[in-house]
């Protein structure tokens, strides 16, 4: 029986005999059709054929050198293979201490495509059931142009470039990676299946409205929303779809205030007078002409009577039980003074787009208005200003109030339900973009200048700084208060010396000082290194923590923040490197502020996929690292992973603390050696009433291995197992409820804002995992 390997080109087998002296006679050639073969393997696969059924499955019964294809990213113009090299040797076998190297080839010219490859993890354990056989896997990183095709993965020994192995990364198998690739991380807003979940699983039943409609009466609290809806040059059939979502609503205690700034178009006052006599609810603000939406919205406010003012466009519509959840809300928490929803986007008949929002992020919401559509905001706070916003916000008009009066809110209420259907046609912003209407642009920046100088904070709002279309915020350092970055240290001199030498040659921050936390090292070469960079920076500690007790990091965390001098604590992994050199400025913005308790950054693995993003927490059991495997330039669901932002916690790995909020919530609880206590610490803080922040423009490497995860030991299991009790027990109630930054429409155990019950494939995985 002749095996061959199926690749994308012909191949001539050719059989010699090799005689007592070595000379080799050529026996038998056959030339194999690379077309043919691949028919013929199709055919077996199809047919059953035993024997090349049991040919595929010998890998799993044999130990022996082997590659793998894991994950194909794209990230612009190329893509990031992940895979494995596997080398099985006997204990001792100096093969499993010898460099590897890893090449991408084109299959047809055989020249190089690939520019050099990252080394994710390297590891030779003893293989289970194999004894004295150790299974060497190194995990490989290739950037590979995408246009690629036909590609070879050849794993060789540095040193003389001879073959460990190979293997062909078919089209047909790239594409299979792809594929898999974007389900596992295919955002709501992309997904086909939206329409259908929203209108079977999502839309209010009829029954339901009709109860709310018998309910409604039964509130304590019933407040008059007054819709102010400015128009100008509406088309009657937007005018039509908008005004009957609203006068069906099974909440009945409104006015809709139309307010027409097109006299001179007859048809659409003969629409609007139509309306206003159809419903004694609809009330019309005639103008003598446009005035500019905002001045136009003004128009509407002054008239106005309910308690709640909210902003519907004239070519939007939203559902029949929109008004009862925002009364809902208000029933809830009579404090309540602002309200938003969940939105998508109308096209052609169609949603599509849907934008599950996260609770109040002033941080991103200086960043973009993600509160947006629908706004409802209490009417005594805006008649209690000065003046009504003029003019120069036409275009970023809601922006503006929603920071306006978010800076005087007593409560803000996020419903959590797609309320709100945004159309898109070309002369909307929603249709063309709000890069085709630049005044617009100008009017947020204004918007978020103005709310920076009202609120006090140091800063200047520069648009599209960082990413197109959205402000980024400058900070202005009245001071530079010291920063000590407290950073666990256990051997490993190359990779502590790595990270130190990114903090001096790199970060920008004028007054820092590091306190390394001496750990039980062994390795001569660490106290070198520490001799070496105490004596030639007189910035840097070496503070050794009681060892009697083993690992715990908390206990190093604790004693690395009682020896520091700094206001601020910057919590730091030995396996980090700075790739921003302002990460501290960055990070430092956020952390002056007094609302603030915790600032974390982003953290990329070498090759540039996204290790740490976030962490969300709740409706699972192990918190999670959000957008886990993204390219750092992915801007993720809504630009979540390119903007700045609130969540729940982030990962100590590289976390800046104010000491006085270490100290309010009593540090790191030394009951959680190794995990759940970054998330334990972040949660306390939440609790304390102050935010966690996400700097996403802060960057450091992590050289976390990402070897098949962390193998636990038996007894790393069931502290594993013990931790996550404590942290069930203790935040029980917050895990009820879901992450209130993270949607409650998002999948299970989710690292990338899908859709839930949409039946693919998650590919995620615990954090605990990872940790």
């Amino acid at each position: 029986m002749l095996v061959v390997p199926v690749v994308p080109f012909d191949v001539r087998v050719e059989l010699y005999s090799v005689g007592s002296s070595y000379p080799m006679t050529l026996v038998a050639s056959k030339l194999i059709r690379h077309h043919i073969a691949a028919l013929a393997s199709k055919l077996n696969a199809v047919t059953g054929n035993h024997a090349a059924r049991a040919m595929r499955s010998s890998d799993a019964l044999l130990i022996e050198d082997g590659l793998s294809f894991d994950l194909l990213a794209r990230d612009g113009a190329t893509e990031v293979l992940r895979g494995k090299v596997m080398i099985a040797r006997p204990q001792g076998d100096p093969l499993l201490a010898r460099e590897v190297e890893v090449v991408a080839l084109d299959a047809l010219s055989g020249r190089a495509i690939s520019d050099g490859w990252v080394s994710l993890g390297d590891s030779a354990p003893l293989r289970k059931n194999y004894p004295g056989i150790c299974e060497r896997v190194v995990d490989y990183s290739l950037r590979v142009p995408a246009d690629s095709r036909g590609l070879v993965v050849w794993a060789r020994w540095t040193d003389d470039h001879t073959t460990i192995g190979f293997s062909v990364l078919f089209d047909e198998w790239r594409e299979s990676l792809r594929d898999d690739w974007g389900r596992r991380t295919r955002y709501a807003d992309r997904d086909p299946a939206y329409e259908a979940w929203f209108l079977e699983k999502h839309r209010v039943s009829p029954c339901e409205l009709e109860l709310q409609r018998l309910a409604w009466e039964t509130l304590l609290e019933r407040p008059l929303f007054s819709i102010i809806v400015p128009l100008f040059r509406t088309p009657l059939d937007f005018l039509a779809e908008m005004a009957e979502s609203i006068l069906v609503q099974s909440y009945p205690n409104f006015e809709l205030i139309l307010v027409n700034a097109s006299p001179e178009e007859a048809d659409l006052a003969a629409a609007v007078e139509s309306l206003s006599n159809r419903d004694a609810r609809v009330r019309e603000v005639r103008l003598a002409s446009n005035l500019g939406i905002t001045e136009n919205t003004n128009a509407g406010i002054r008239v106005a009577s309910g308690d709640f003012l909210v902003f519907v466009d004239h070519d939007d519509t939203i559902e029949p039980d929109a008004l009862y959840r925002y009364a809902m809300a208000v029933n809830e928490r009579p404090s309540t003074d602002l309200i938003y929803c969940d939105e998508d986007h109308l096209r052609d008949g169609h949603l599509l787009l849907p934008f599950f929002k996260p609770d109040w992020d002033i941080d991103l919401l200086r960043r973009e208005n993600y509160v947006c559509h629908m706004l409802a905001v209490r009417r005594d706070i805006v008649t209690s200003l000065p003046k009504l916003p003029g003019s120069e916000f036409d275009g970023s008009q809601d922006h503006n109030m929603t920071l306006v009066v978010g800076e005087r809110a007593r409560h803000i209420a996020q419903v959590s339900r797609v309320l709100y259907h945004w159309r898109m046609h070309d002369q909307s912003v929603a249709g063309a973009g709000i890069e085709q209407k630049s005044y617009a642009l100008e009017a947020e920046r204004l918007a978020v200048q103005n709310h920076l100088e009202r609120v006090g904070e140091r800063a200047r709002a520069v648009m599209g700084a960082r990413v197109a279309t959205r402000c980024d915020i400058v900070h202005e350092f009245a001071r530079h208060p010291l920063v000590s970055i407290v950073i666990p240290s256990h051997d490993g001199a190359s990779v502590l010396g790595r990270c130190l030498d990114s903090i001096f040659t790199k970060l920008t921050w004028p007054n820092y000082e590091v306190v390394v936390v001496e750990n039980g090292s062994l390795e001569q070469e660490t106290f070198a290194l520490y001799a070496e960079a105490c004596a030639s920076h007189d910035n840097v500690r070496v503070v050794t923590c009681d060892l009697e007790r083993g690992f715990n990091f908390s206990r190093l965390v604790n004693c690395g923040a009682r020896e520091a001098s700094g206001e601020y604590l910057l919590l730091l992994n030995n396996d980090t490197e700075v790739i921003s050199p302002d990460a501290l400025e960055l990070m430092m913005g956020h952390a002056l502020r007094e609302d603030v308790g915790c600032v974390g950054a982003k953290l990329l693995y070498p090759d540039g996929l996204v290790q740490h993003g976030g962490v969300t927490v709740g409706r699972s059991f192990g918190p999670m690292h959000f957008g886990f495997l993204l390219p750092d330039a992915e801007p993720g669901y809504y630009e979540r992973m390119v903007l700045p932002h609130q969540l729940s916690a982030v990962t100590a790995a590289c976390m800046l603390i104010r000491r006085d909020v270490y100290e309010k919530v009593g540090g790191f609880d030394e009951s959680l050696p190794v995990d759940y206590n970054d998330i334990d610490f972040c949660l306390k803080v939440r609790s304390a009433g102050l935010a966690v922040v996400e700097q996403t423009d802060a960057k450091f490497y992590h050289y976390e291995s990402v070897s098949r995860g962390i193998e636990k030991t038996p007894e790393q299991f069931r502290e594993l197992v013990r931790a996550q009790g404590v942290y069930a027990s203790r935040w029980g109630d917050f895990l009820a409820f879901g992450d209130p930054f993270h949607g409650s429409h998002f999948a299970f155990d989710d690292m990338y804002c899908k859709l839930e019950d949409n039946d693919l494939p998650l590919g995620a995985t615990s954090l605990a995992d990872f940790v």
